[in-house]
């Protein structure tokens, strides 16, 4: 199975607080089970953007995920 979750911000941006966390539990415990996951978010954490090097595909415990820029 692949899924793709698509949501406007993704861990390590912590600033919008529990959803990211959520997101990113979600995320781990599917690619834990063998399924394909992609998340498509952006750079944005609140009022800043997250570091340069958080841009484009990046692999993250087990899965990938793409930072575009907001």
């Amino acid at each position: 199975m692949k899924v793709l979750h698509v949501v406007g911000s993704f861990y390590p941006a912590v600033g919008y607080g529990g959803p990211i966390a959520s997101n990113r539990a979600l995320c781990g415990a599917l690619a834990g089970l063998g399924v394909e996951v992609r998340v498509l978010t952006t750079n944005t954490d609140g009022a800043r953007k997250l570091p340069k090097e958080f841009s484009g595909w990046r692999p993250f415990e087990g899965y990938q995920i793409f930072y575009g820029n907001r």
